[in-house]
């Protein structure tokens, strides 16, 4: 093998290694959104919703709450968002009617939904 061979070889592999690497990152960007099964909680007798995120690891782009034709009814930008905090929505503070609902928690790169019912 030439110099030049050897070189562009070697250009090739770091520039491989670059690409998985990123992709690599991606995979842990998107994978804090899914854990936040595990962060939402539902007082029932108070009729509350809350998401601790505190117990994952996600940066939130926004938190919309849209109705069953997919209009919106609520939304709060990720900069107001707490972080490793635990954020409450108050459905009736809100003034949703009862019926069910969807929110939304979106990141930068996916999105999380969740069906709740406002009594």
């Amino acid at each position: 093998m030439n110099f030049r061979t050897s070189l562009s070889l070697l250009f090739l592999l770091f520039a491989g290694g670059l690409f998985s690497q990123t992709a690599d990152n991606d995979l842990v960007f998107t994978s804090g959104i899914k854990d936040l099964d595990k962060a939402f909680y539902q007082d029932k007798e108070e009729g509350l919703y809350y998401i601790d995120f505190d117990a994952v690891s996600v940066i939130v782009k926004s938190i919309v709450i849209l109705d069953s034709q997919g209009t919106e009814k609520f939304k709060v930008e990720g900069t107001e968002v707490p972080i490793n905090e635990i954020f409450e929505i108050d459905p009736k503070t809100l003034g949703l009617s009862p019926g069910r609902y969807t929110l939304q928690v979106n990141s930068y790169t996916d999105s999380w939904q969740k069906t709740i019912t406002v009594q």
